[in-house]
C-alpha cells in the first residue's frame, strides 16, 4: 500500500512538471510508466487473486490486517495512534523502531528546509528540473502522511510507517542544497570546507544514535506472547525429533516450523480449523489430527490472547479428559502434548 502511494505520488510529479512546462500530459514516458505500474498490480493479482480463492475473504483480509463489514472496508492501524511533533523530526533517539526509525536530526532537517526555499526561490529554475519537482510532491506526500493520526486518522493509517519512505525525499532534498551551497563558490578548498562540514554536523546530530538503532538487537518477533513460549518450543527441538508434525492450536504455524517442525500452514483446512478450535469437540479435535496427521500439539500463552483465558482453560481441560495425549513438555505458558 505506502509503496503504490509513494508511486503514485511519483507519477504526479511527471504529471506535474509535464503541465507546468509543457501545458499537456501527452507524453509517452509519462504512460509508459502508468502502464508499467499496471503491469506490476496484474502480477500482484495473480497471487492475491488466488489466495482469496484458496483461503476466501476472512482469511485474506486478515492477513492483510483489513477489517470488512457492513459494506464497509477499514485497515486495521498499527501505529498506535501518535502524534508526531516537530521535535520528532528535529531530535534522532537512540530508542526508537528498528524497522521504521524515527528522527532526522538537526542537521537534515535544516538542509531540508533549506533545499525547500531554495526551490521557492529559484522556481522558474527548478520547474524546469522533473526530479526536484518529483521530489518535492514526494517530501509533501510524505510529511502529510506521517501526521495521517492528526490530519485523518481513520484513512490515513499506519503513519509510522512512511519514515523509512520520507527519508528517500529528504536525502534528495538535502542533497540539492547541499549541491546548491557548493556550487555557489569556485574554491575547491571551500567546496571541500562545504563537504566536510556538512558530514560532520550530521554525524554529530543524527549518526551515533542511528548507528546505535539499526545495530540493535531484534525481538524474536511480534507473534509472541510471553518469553516463556519461545523457551517452550526451543525446549520442544531438543525434545522430540526433528521434521515432527506439530500442530499449534493457537499460534502461528510459522513458529513450529522455524523449530525445526512441520506443520501445513499452506492448507486452507488447517487455517479454517484454527478458527474455530475453541468451539471443537475433543473428537472433532482428534479427527482433525489424525485425518492430518499431526503427532503433537501445542498449547500456548497466545490462546489467551487469540480465543480468550476462559476458553484456553476450556480447550485444555476437553483436551486432557480425553485422556488421547501425553504431556511431553509443561511450562509456564507452554504445552506440548502427543497424540496418542
Amino acid at each position: 500500500m505506502y509503496g503504490g502511494l509513494f508511486f503514485a505520488t511519483f507519477w504526479a510529479g511527471m504529471a506535474l512538471y509535464r503541465i507546468v512546462n509543457r501545458g499537456s500530459l501527452r507524453d509517452p514516458a509519462l504512460w509508459r510508466v502508468f502502464i508499467i505500474c499496471g503491469i506490476g498490480v496484474a502480477a500482484a493479482l495473480l497471487y492475491w487473486g488466488s489466495m482469496y480463492l484458496v483461503y476466501g475473504n476472512d482469511t485474506l483480509t486478515s492477513g492483510l490486517s483489513l477489517s470488512i463489514g457492513n459494506g464497509k472496508v477499514s485497515i486495521d492501524d498499527t501505529s498506535g495512534g501518535i502524534k508526531y511533533s516537530f521535535g520528532d523530526f528535529w531530535n534522532a533517539p537512540q530508542s526508537s523502531h528498528i524497522d521504521q526509525a524515527t528522527g532526522l536530526g538537526a542537521a537534515m532537517v535544516v538542509l531540508v528546509i533549506c533545499g525547500v526555499l531554495l526551490a521557492m526561490l529559484k522556481a522558474r529554475e527548478i520547474c524546469k528540473k522533473e526530479w526536484i519537482v518529483i521530489s518535492l510532491v514526494w517530501l509533501a506526500t510524505s510529511i502529510v502522511y506521517i501526521h495521517g493520526n492528526r490530519i485523518a486518522p481513520h484513512l490515513l493509517i499506519g503513519a509510522h510507517r512512511f519514515w523509512p519512505w520520507l527519508s528517500v525525499t529528504v536525502v534528495l532534498i538535502a542533497g540539492f542544497a547541499v549541491m546548491t551551497l557548493i556550487n555557489s563558490v569556485k574554491s575547491w578548498h571551500a567546496k571541500s570546507a562545504i563537504i566536510i562540514v556538512v558530514l560532520v554536523w550530521i554525524a554529530f546530530t543524527a549518526g551515533y544514535p542511528k548507528y546505535v538503532v539499526q545495530t540493535s538487537q531484534w525481538p524474536p518477533g511480534v507473534s509472541w506472547t510471553a518469553a516463556e513460549e519461545i523457551s517452550g518450543y526451543a525446549a520442544m527441538r531438543q525434545t522430540i525429533p526433528k521434521n515432527s508434525r506439530v500442530f499449534p492450536m493457537c499460534n502461528f504455524d510459522r513458529n513450529v516450523i522455524g523449530f525445526g517442525m512441520r506443520s501445513d500452514a499452506w492448507d486452507p483446512d488447517v487455517v479454517s480449523f484454527r478458527n474455530t478450535i475453541a468451539n471443537a469437540t475433543a473428537e472433532e479435535i482428534f479427527s482433525f489430527l489424525r485425518q492430518h496427521e499431526y503427532a503433537y500439539v501445542t498449547l500456548d500463552a497466545t490462546c489467551i490472547r487469540t480465543i480468550g483465558e476462559n476458553a484456553t482453560v476450556e480447550l485444555a481441560q476437553r483436551l486432557s479428559a480425553s485422556q488421547r495425549m501425553t504431556q511431553v513438555i509443561s511450562a509456564p505458558g507452554f504445552l506440548l502434548a502427543q497424540v496418542r
